[in-house]
């Protein structure tokens, strides 16, 4: 199963390299990291705040901790899970809070989620960009329920 904001910031060529992991069995969920891409990828930082590149970085580390996780890029939007363990998930959240919600959730199972390069090209508020500082609250919200909390 594949999730993909659909914002056209994301790469679909970018589809092989993230399902290979799962299809030779080195993993059960794999994230597309726009982090570990970052200094090949130009784009990155011509579109994206400096506030939000540390803002992700933030939330990021949090998420690390609270879910015993290594991830460069929590709450990017190219996740992909083998759909057996997708299914055990019972989702809740319908907004920027899913990123954080679905990594708990994963953390809680015990699954290690492998991170790959991915090209991203960020879009600015005048092109939509919708996330806002609000954002972050729910997603520290979503990270104490699910992650610290355990809850469902």
């Amino acid at each position: 199963i594949i999730i993909q904001d659909a914002d056209l910031e994301y790469y679909p060529s970018d589809y092989h390299k993230l399902i290979k992991p799962i299809i030779n069995g080195k993993s059960k969920v794999v994230y597309g990291s726009r982090v570990l891409g970052r200094k090949k990828n130009k784009n990155f930082s011509k579109y994206t705040s400096n506030l939000r590149i540390f803002a992700n970085f933030v939330l990021t580390k949090i998420s690390n901790i609270i879910n015993n996780q290594n991830l460069s890029d929590a709450h990017t939007c190219y996740k992909v899970f083998d759909s057996k363990i997708f299914k055990k998930i019972k989702l809740v959240e319908n907004d920027f809070a899913f990123c954080p919600e679905i990594t708990s959730k994963i953390s809680n199972l015990g699954i290690n989620i492998m991170e790959i390069p991915i090209k991203y090209t960020g879009r600015s508020f005048e092109d939509g960009k919708k996330i806002k500082l609000r954002d972050a609250f729910l997603a520290l919200k979503a990270l104490f329920i699910y992650g610290f909390l355990k809850l469902n």
